[in-house]
């Protein structure tokens, strides 16, 4: 098994060292396994090295190479590798999973600090309970913030509806 340097993957493949490392953080390229003197890189980096290089010299963005390349396999690698930079994207690829937009119900919500561990959450949408929070923070919240002379982030902001 040929094993290669870093540098002589970013010679073979007409890229930079930078760049690999670059692609290795987007999560575009597997991390090596040793790191420093002893980092050694295999065939299949190389290939898949390649693969991206021909998709970027297409125009794909970074975010679609990353998709693409998580349901290639060694097969479509090589053929993708190969392709001239001209080739509109000959390899058929199976499409890409649906991104699922996550549903939960959320809201918008403000923490009033009143003591030290003892928080007012209210949702702040309506006008009616931010007046409401305002009133307990100026009863029972300031006080004690004024009295342990600190009042940075001990309050709400001043309700603006």
């Amino acid at each position: 098994m040929t094993t290669y340097r870093i540098i002589e993957i970013a010679r073979a493949a007409g890229v930079t060292v930078r760049t690999l490392r670059h692609w290795t953080a987007l999560g575009l390229l597997p991390a090596p396994r040793l790191r420093g003197n002893q980092t050694s890189y295999d065939e299949a980096f190389l290939l898949r090295v390649r693969a991206v290089r021909a998709l970027r010299a297409r125009g794909v963005r970074l975010r679609d190479v990353k998709r693409r390349l998580t349901v290639a396999s060694p097969v479509e690698l090589s053929v993708l590798a190969a392709a001239p930079a001209g080739d509109s994207g000959a390899v058929a690829f199976p499409p890409p999973p649906p991104i699922v937009p996550i549903t939960y119900p959320a809201q918008h919500v403000e923490k009033i600090i009143l003591l030290p561990g003892l928080e007012l959450h209210v949702d702040g949408s309506s006008a009616l309970l931010r007046r409401l929070a305002q009133e307990i923070y100026t009863h029972y919240g300031s006080a004690v913030a004024h009295t342990n002379g600190s009042t940075t982030g001990a309050g709400p902001e001043s309700p603006s509806r």
